[in-house]
């Protein structure tokens, strides 16, 4: 689609076009998922996925995942 690309490899089209790779943004969506899972979603939901340390061992942020 972009013009002297076409006979380049994936990788190299990704490196000249400066993007990730399909399996890095999947990776990068998974961990907003989590993160959109835990900030936003059920806390109770959330504890059965991810166990959080009791607030009484943390010093400044609450959400340390064990």
């Amino acid at each position: 689609m972009i013009k002297g690309l076409k006979y380049l490899t994936y990788e190299e089209k990704l490196r000249i076009l400066g993007l990730f790779s399909l399996e890095k943004r999947k990776l990068r969506a998974d961990l907003f998922n989590v993160y959109k899972y835990l900030m936003v979603g059920s806390k109770e939901d959330g504890a059965r996925f991810f166990p959080v340390v009791p607030k009484d061992r943390m010093t400044a942020n609450e959400h340390k995942l064990k």
